[in-house]
């Protein structure tokens, strides 16, 4: 039997291709799932592995875990822009597979716009060494890039939030106004989603890469974590969360980031309360 021949290509966002052999048209399944066959080998070394959804992340899942971890310091936000993370963990080009992957494994919720860590995600990621900033974001982006490609995001982040026609684009990114380099450079990061067209059909960089720090963040928390609460009760933390699931811990709480809190005014009502009890016990026992 001869080599089978490729014989169309159909899917406007994934492709397809389609073979014909003796035993008929099929689909190549490598392609089937919209992933490189890189990443599917890679998926399906995670089924047949003893461990499976346990097996210690590679490198690329690793960096992507962190950068999301990264990202939500700097935002405030548990969900952000996939396109973010995948400039920051240096992945432009394949980060999309690898958060496929760390989706079915259960440590991230993705739909191919946003990313969020979840518990289990959060758990295995390395927290930022300093704190992040919007400059070490531009920093990173901009330094995941090819030379032109390079100038022309530097460019037009500085330039943000005013835009630059395709001739100034050019000029910034060292690009000749011909050349198929500059058409290649913009399809590259509007395929990236760190630049974008304006109405007027100009560039400018993409919102995503000023993210506007969530309110939440800059706000002092009123909350009093469970490790605060053990020694105002006597208990361990691991004591108040058993009472707190079983529902029977006498002061209400609520989850924030993943985390148990009560708030502290009601803490301190509880307290003032209980003070007032004793008292009034103790008066009428003399």
């Amino acid at each position: 039997m001869g080599r089978p021949k490729l014989i169309s290509l159909e899917g406007e966002s994934r492709r397809r291709p389609k073979v014909a052999s003796r035993e008929g048209v099929a689909q190549r399944p490598e392609f089937v799932s919209g992933m490189l066959p890189s990443s599917l080998r890679y998926l399906d070394s995670l089924r047949k592995s003893p461990r499976g959804k346990s097996k210690t992340l590679c490198e690329p899942e690793q960096q992507i875990i962190d950068a999301c971890l990264w990202l939500e310091t700097l935002t405030g936000k548990q969900r952000n822009r996939a396109s973010i993370v995948a400039a920051l963990a240096n992945l432009p080009h394949s980060a999309s597979d690898w958060m496929t992957i760390l989706k079915k494994r259960g440590l991230v919720e993705f739909d191919d716009l946003n990313i969020k860590l979840r518990s289990a995600g959060r758990s295995v990621a390395n927290r930022p060494s300093a704190a992040p900033t919007i400059e070490e974001l531009h920093r990173i982006a901009i330094a995941g890039q090819w030379g032109p490609y390079q100038r022309g995001l530097k460019a037009l982040v500085e330039r943000y939030p005013n835009a630059y026609t395709r001739a100034e684009f050019a000029a910034a990114a060292d690009i000749s106004l011909e050349s198929f380099s500059l058409d290649h450079a913009i399809r590259s990061l509007l395929r990236q989603r760190l630049i974008k067209h304006t109405e007027d059909f100009r560039l400018i960089a993409s919102e995503a890469l000023f993210p506007a720090k969530s309110a939440e963040v800059s706000t002092p928390t009123l909350g009093m974590p469970v490790k605060e609460l053990a020694p105002l009760f006597g208990q361990t933390p691991r004591a108040i969360r058993s009472a707190i699931g079983a529902g029977v811990f006498p002061i209400p709480t609520y989850l924030r980031n993943d985390r148990r809190y009560a708030d502290r005014q009601v803490v301190k009502d509880y307290f003032a309360v209980k003070h007032a009890e004793s008292s009034a016990a103790l008066t009428r026992t003399i």
